[in-house]
């Protein structure tokens, strides 16, 4: 039986939808419907009787533009899940910047952690902090709100893609940060505590987090070239191309993977 979804998503939307639109016999147990919005307008939104409207001006303009859409009726969809929307391994990397904990493999070589110049703290501290950042992104925000207003309707988060491999290059933002983790040999451990954090988190609201599947990632904290390469954007037309030194969006091999993804845990 199929079973019609809507998957509402920021920019990173554009990796399932352009899968979709290169292989739209792929999925046929899924009926999509894409609902994907720019910057903060996901939240520039109102939720009455279970239809989701856009309230902004701004926000009611992409969603005619972008969907075809002028409102969303969340019950004449099955499940409803949410892509990319600032839920990233990024927040775990920042974080890491300043802090450690007893276990991470960089320590086992310390003979005295108390000297290093990052602050020791437990594992459960990090969580927190973690736990913090996480909530306060569009994707954990705009799926409360769904929760909140749909209390019954399964509801699944698709994990933002992490930074391409190209960040290890440098030059960009994310670079420093990942390269330490990679030369550190903490990138198992860390991805696998951002995984654990975000999908406990959002189980406790009843929301099922999807994480990036293994075999899309490299050296644990990265995204694979092959799920990189020649990203589109999320646009009215479906043309533009993310620029050459993008490392933050995943191409459409990317969202076919994630849409197979989706479908497998919607079929469990």
């Amino acid at each position: 039986m199929t079973k019609r979804i809507a998957i509402f998503g920021n920019s990173h939307l554009a990796a399932q939808k352009f899968a979709l639109r290169d292989s739209p016999d792929a999925w046929p147990d899924i009926d999509i419907t894409f609902v994907g919005a720019h910057k903060s307008q996901l939240l520039e939104t109102d939720i009455t009787d279970g239809v989701l409207r856009p309230t902004s001006p701004a926000a009611k303009r992409t969603f005619q533009s972008l969907n075809g859409l002028r409102e969303v009726d969340l019950a004449a969809f099955d499940p409803v899940a949410i892509s990319g929307c600032q839920i990233t391994f990024n927040l775990a990397s920042v974080l890491y910047k300043d802090a450690r904990w007893l276990g991470l493999p960089s320590l086992a070589a310390l003979e005295d952690p108390a000297l290093m110049r990052e602050r020791l703290v437990s594992v459960s501290l990090f969580d927190t902090c973690l736990r913090r950042e996480v909530a306060k992104t569009l994707g954990a925000r705009f799926a409360t709100k769904i929760r909140d207003a749909a209390p019954d309707l399964p509801l699944y988060v698709l994990s933002q893609p992490r930074a391409g491999e190209r960040v290890l290059l440098g030059g960009k933002k994310l670079s420093t940060g990942h390269l330490r983790i990679v030369k550190k040999g903490d990138g198992a451990a860390l991805s696998a505590r951002f995984d654990s954090v975000v999908t406990d988190m959002l189980a406790q609201k009843g929301i099922t987090f999807l994480p990036q599947p293994d075999h899309t990632r490299a050296q644990h904290i990265l995204t694979a070239e092959p799920f990189t390469s020649e990203a589109m954007r999320l646009a009215r037309e479906d043309r533009h191309k993310q620029p050459k030194d993008d490392i933050l969006h995943a191409n459409a091999a990317y969202g076919a993977v994630t849409l197979t993804q989706l479908q497998t845990a919607l079929t469990a």
